[in-house]
């Protein structure tokens, strides 16, 4: 074998080795934004039943009902997460639940219990959803910092991934 051979050999596989992250790049893209519309959905779905709850009657104080659907009517206005309005969502929860002798309570009123077992549910799938959007976010940074990647611009055109920077914690009368 002569040399052209062999650089053309070692070409070949380097062609093959990119393409390989490239794809593994735009994966971890899609697990992002796969992730980020599954966060999106399940915080749609808390103002959702937070406004149900401000609506329960005597479930909650006035002020708390009226941001909870301030709160949800913004969140289903919007298309995108607004970490200021969720966390905002979230202090609003701790609140109006801020233990369990207020979950006893609004649980006594009809029909309290099952929409604080959806809140409640919904709240922790919320907390699950942010876990796995902050870990898709941070293998595709880790990822997009290699050398390599740098090098050869193998991210195209997409965005660099960002971390929803926002306390989505249960509300306390729950833990």
């Amino acid at each position: 074998m002569n040399t052209l051979t062999w650089i053309v050999i070692a070409l070949v596989v380097v062609a093959i080795y990119l393409s390989q992250m490239a794809g593994r790049l735009d994966r971890l893209h899609i697990r992002v934004d796969n992730s980020r519309r599954a966060l999106q959905d399940q915080l749609l779905r808390r103002a959702s039943e937070a406004a149900e709850l401000a609506a329960l009657p005597g479930a909650t104080t006035p002020d708390s009902a009226v941001a909870f659907d301030t709160y949800s009517h913004v969140v289903r206005r919007d298309e995108e997460i607004n970490p200021d309005i969720e966390e905002a969502l979230t202090v609003a929860l701790n609140f109006a639940l801020p233990d369990a002798q207020t979950i006893a309570a609004i649980a006594g009123i009809p029909g309290g219990s099952e929409i604080l077992d959806e809140l409640q549910g919904t709240c922790r799938k919320v907390e699950y959803a942010k876990t796995f959007h902050d870990d898709a976010v941070r293998q595709c940074q880790t990822m997009r910092r290699k050398p390599i990647v740098k090098i050869f611009r193998l991210w195209g055109t997409a965005a660099w991934p960002e971390r929803l920077e926002c306390d989505l914690t249960q509300p306390d009368g729950f833990a």
